[in-house]
């Protein structure tokens, strides 16, 4: 964004090169959250919950 500002051609042109990767890191991070998320309860194992 601050390239843009600076050299509106250049800012343009480097625009999809700064924004795949975040883009990326944005969407395993959401894959990532999903799949921790996921309780998967312990097996009962005869003893009286606390």
């Amino acid at each position: 964004m601050f390239a843009r500002f600076l050299a509106p051609d250049l800012g343009a042109e480097i625009s999809p090169f700064a924004m795949t990767p975040a883009a990326v890191a944005e969407l395993s991070f959401i894959a990532w959250l999903l799949v921790r998320a996921v309780r998967i309860p312990e097996a009962e194992t005869g003893r009286l919950a606390r």
